[in-house]
């Protein structure tokens, strides 16, 4: 019960953070992993990693491989999200290809395209983030603008050496008296994550 109820309090630190760095104009990809790492690492895979764990009376040992592990899979699940979240088919993920644009979504799509982009690349990002009203030709010079600055490849790179990271960390439950199969499932989501459509 302790393991479930820190995981809800941390998720809704997360969910604050969230807010927060959208009102921050400086933010930075530190920021952007520690808001994946602070919310959907916590939520989607720690928590229920860590409660089973309790519940399966498994070692501190254990315990803390599979922290290690859902905090780079975490991030590299949502890295996926946040691609899936401006260049996903609508009728794959079931919500807008628009949406992150339009609500001005702090994501490692954005701030590196406001990075690494030129000046007309950086003015069609801007010219659509945030703003709910944009329309579908700035949506997609934006998304080209996305594509075309390098953020996108930079941004699968990173997703791809997190869920790498992962499955290593995965793999070193090996080490103990535990199910060799569910030790395959969890390496296998991690490969998973990068590679999902939805």
């Amino acid at each position: 019960m302790d393991q479930m109820l820190r995981g809800i309090a941390n998720t809704a630190y997360g969910q604050a953070y969230d807010v927060t760095l959208e009102m921050m104009r400086n933010w930075t990809e530190d920021d952007v992993i520690a808001l994946h790492r602070a919310k959907t690492a916590i939520y989607t895979y720690e928590n229920p990693l860590l409660v089973g764990a309790v519940l399966a009376g498994l070692s501190a040992e254990v315990k803390r491989v599979l922290s290690l592990y859902a905090m780079d899979g975490g991030v590299a699940f949502q890295l996926q999200d946040d691609i899936l979240g401006v260049f996903g088919s609508e009728e794959e993920t079931g919500k807008s290809a628009d949406s992150d644009l339009r609500q001005g979504k702090c994501t490692l799509l954005i701030l590196k395209a406001l990075e690494m982009g030129d000046d007309e690349q950086k003015k069609a990002v801007e010219a659509v983030w945030g703003k709910m009203a944009a329309g579908r030709a700035g949506l997609d010079l934006a998304k080209r603008a996305i594509s075309e600055s390098g953020s996108l490849d930079y941004s699968r790179k990173l997703a791809k050496a997190y869920a790498k990271k992962a499955a290593e960390t995965a793999n070193r439950l090996r080490g103990f008296s535990l199910d060799s199969e569910a030790i395959d499932y969890i390496q296998g989501i991690a490969e998973y994550m990068v590679e999902r459509k939805v």
